[in-house]
């Protein structure tokens, strides 16, 4: 029926042409499917020269959400203590009980 020219898109079954040497890490993908996939590559691409020329800024702000998120989780940590109380007497009580 098809000849080993054509290739079979994985995601629908589609057979189309056999993609250039450019486009051949999308090869088993159908045009349609390829677009995704080679714009999020594109848009990677572009992040990564960014982040070469910004990397102390972006390490700085790295910085900043680590400290701020280490804040964060200790309010809450402190926050449940008030809310649930001393529990050892509780605990106590229970081991008693048994």
């Amino acid at each position: 029926m098809f000849s080993k020219k054509h290739s079979v898109c994985v995601e629908c079954g589609v057979h189309f042409e056999p993609v250039s040497k450019e486009l051949s890490a999308w090869g088993h993908l159908c045009a349609e499917h390829r677009k995704k996939p080679m714009e999020d590559s594109g848009r990677k691409k572009r992040l990564q020269v960014w982040v070469d020329a910004n990397w102390e800024r972006l390490e700085h702000q790295m910085n900043l959400e680590i400290v701020e998120n280490a804040q964060k989780e200790a309010q809450k940590w402190h926050d449940m203590k008030e809310t649930l109380g001393d529990v050892r007497p509780a605990m106590m009580g229970f081991a008693r009980a048994k």
